[in-house]
């Protein structure tokens, strides 16, 4: 059963090769290019051709476009085509720079070629500096096939790689204690030179310069052997030498000291799917740069900003920094504050280093954060939220039309929200103004205390060679929800920190301790939370009996975002949830009290209107009546011999005025009536 099982996989596994290689076979056997090796040492000043090398695979080209580009830094060119070529037309002439360090040509074969080592151009080159000069093929280099319709057939470019050093040794052998590798970064600006001569010297003629080839001049700096130099420039320098034997001076020595003591570039660290989420795995990217020497590695760090009685307890080796390459996949997070530490190390040691804070929410309530309410990825501070219910409640307020109860509310709202303050709050007050009056005096003491013990202490360790720790990263504004937490480097490995934390409000001091592990770096999580207030941290180093000076302070502040009642910590987002909730309440009480009462009212403007209609029907019935009997009037008048006395003439006037304004007056009262119903 198992080997036919293997057939299977294995014939399947063949299917797979033919269909992948028959599929496109031109494409499998597509031409390339490569630069020509260089056999033995390349000396600064020598010349050195480079051939640019075509393999068909079998297949007929007539055209290619060769873009390059070089270390203009190391490398010069003199001649960009020498010697025999399989181009015959050249498109446009060869165009180069040595200031931008590019090269360009096209080039055409009429009748096409099919070679596996062709030479489509030879460049000569110059060594100016030594390192690796690299020369590569760019992505817009084309070769095309003898096909008529101008396809491209390059796939694969194979760059050149060519090692430059300084020229032999004609004079005194050189060393330095402080650079002793002349192919490597270092960070100290101050070099150590030391020298040897294979003869008796009479004298020694030595200089600095940035030129890699100079000859120092024929003036004696005298019989000694060694030489300081300090605060060296970043970059590249040379210590040129010779010497002075029987009246005669001999060759010269150059010695290449590389010197890059800037840190890498700043740079951000993002995180995904974002800096709050309640996924329990995130992607950290991170890109930095390195003029110099160029980077060496990045390395990461995540410090759990949670209790350990809240969180399961870390090991010493998950706060370490481990080297790491982006994108970085951090899983298994629990729910809690995260410091997400990430190093750029160049390789002369130096380091750049970038901070991002990550919340891993739970599923429930994870709209609810210190900072605000979440909706989406959309955040809410809390003082407007809170403003924003607030408005809507005296908007509510405004809206309740019964003034009894408008004023029993605003009773109830003023008695819950009243300006008095509980007894226990306002002794609490007090008490925290004394409290405050009394350590403001005494943390200018303090401050003066601690001046004269660090005056003092650095007279006591001003003459020991123990240096104190360096502190690289630590938690410079937290909360007192959050872990506080230090790390850095030591001179000597496996010897103990020091760290003291001093709260300058109360003058407490926290003496803490860690041990520096052999690469000499040393971190400090601290296992509960810090009181809130403003603090001075400081450290020294301690390896036996010997102690360090202390090293500079750094100030801390921590926030008050959590209330405390015994063991139990409240969040200030939950505080603010709290209120929030309460607000809530009392909206949708009023909501539903003005619900209510615009439904009581239309069922009473409903019933009004009603009455209304019945009112305006009998008034109606009445103005007709009356109307009628005015016209009979009217009309009784008028049958009396068809001739009116002066009289009669007046009264029938006033009767017609009358019916008028009756009819005027009650159409506009009914009219109002109605509308007063709506």
């Amino acid at each position: 059963m198992f080997l036919s099982i293997n057939k299977k996989i294995i014939i399947i596994s063949a299917l797979i090769a033919v269909i992948a290689l028959s599929a496109d076979p031109e494409r499998v056997f597509a031409s390339n290019i490569r630069l020509s090796e260089i056999k033995g040492d390349i000396k600064i000043g020598d010349t050195f051709d480079v051939s640019i090398i075509l393999d068909t695979e079998g297949k007929s080209i007539n055209a290619v476009s060769v873009d390059l580009s070089f270390p203009k830094e190391r490398i010069q060119l003199i001649s960009p085509s020498i010697g025999p070529s399989v181009v015959s037309v050249w498109i446009n002439q060869p165009e180069f720079s040595n200031t931008s360090g590019l090269i360009t040509f096209e080039g055409g074969i009429p009748q096409g070629i099919n070679s596996s080592s062709a030479i489509v151009a030879t460049l000569r080159f110059r060594a100016k500096a030594p390192g690796s000069a690299v020369v590569k093929f760019l992505d817009s280099s084309r070769v095309l096939l003898n096909d008529g319709l101008g396809t491209d057939d390059l796939v694969d470019m194979n760059n050149g790689v060519y090692q430059i050093s300084l020229p032999a040794p004609a004079g005194p052998h050189v060393f330095s204690e402080s650079h002793p590798d002349q192919s490597k970064w270092y960070q100290s600006r101050n070099v150590i030179f030391s020298w040897e001569s294979p003869i008796v010297a009479g004298g020694y003629s030595y200089s600095l310069s940035k030129n890699p080839v100079d000859i120092p001049d024929d003036i004696s700096e005298g019989v000694h052997q060694f030489i300081t130099y300090k605060d060296l420039s970043d970059g590249n320098h040379y210590f040129h030498i010779k010497s002075l034997s029987f009246g005669i001076w001999g060759g010269a020595t150059h010695y290449i000291i590389n010197v890059d003591a800037s840190a890498p570039a700043k740079f951000p660290v993002e995180i995904w799917p974002g800096w709050r989420t309640s996924s329990k795995q995130i992607l950290v990217s991170f890109l930095s740069s390195d003029n110099l020497s160029g980077l060496d590695r990045y390395e990461i760090k995540t410090v759990p900003l949670f209790s350990n009685h809240i969180a399961s307890a870390q090991d010493d080796e998950d706060l370490l920094f481990i080297e790491a390459t982006s994108p970085y996949l951090l899983s298994n997070l629990t729910k809690g504050y995260y410091d997400i530490i990430v190093r750029a190390i160049d390789k002369a040691g130096n380091m750049s280093e970038s901070k991002e804070r990550v919340e891993i929410t739970g599923s429930a309530l994870s709209f609810i954060s210190n900072n605000g309410l979440f909706i989406g990825t959309f955040r809410v501070s809390w003082p407007i939220f809170i403003l924003l219910l607030i408005l809507i409640t005296a908007i509510a307020l405004y809206f309740v039309k019964k003034p009894d109860r408008l004023t029993h509310l605003v009773d109830i709202f003023s008695s819950r929200n009243g300006a008095k303050l509980p007894g226990d709050t306002a002794r609490k007050l007090e008490e925290l103004k004394r409290y405050r009056s009394k350590y403001g005096k005494l943390t200018a003491l303090i401050l003066v205390v601690s001046a004269s013990l660090f005056f003092f202490a650095s007279s006591v360790f001003a003459e020991t060679k123990l240096l104190p720790p360096q502190i690289t990263t630590f938690s410079e504004n937290i909360s007192n929800q959050e872990i506080f937490y230090v790390g850095g480097f030591t001179a000597r490995s496996n010897i103990e920190v020091v760290i003291y934390l001093q709260n300058l409000e109360t003058g407490e001091t926290y003496n803490l301790n860690s041990t520096a592990n052999e690469q000499g770096e040393w971190f400090y999580r601290h296992d509960n939370f810090l009181p809130r207030g403003d603090y001075i941290l400081w450290t020294q180093s301690v390896d036996g009996g010997e102690k360090s000076a202390p090293s500079s302070q750094y100030e801390l502040v921590v926030e008050k975002t959590a209330l405390q009642f015994g063991s139990t910590r409240v969040g200030i987002g939950m505080i603010y949830a709290g209120l929030s909730l309460i607000l809530l309440v009392i909206i949708f009480i009023l909501l539903v009290y003005i619900a209510r009462h615009i439904k009581e009212d239309r069922k009473r403007r409903f019933v009004f209107g009603k009455e209304i209609g019945e009112v305006e029907e009998a008034v109606r019935y009445g103005f007709a009546m009356l109307k009628k009997d005015i016209e009979r009037e009217i009309e009784v008048l008028s049958m009396k011999d068809g001739v009116l006395t002066k009289d009669e003439e007046d009264r029938k006037e006033m009767l017609l005025q009358d019916l008028e304004l009756i009819r005027q007056k009650i159409g506009k009262e009914i009219t109002d009536v109605r509308n007063l119903s709506r």
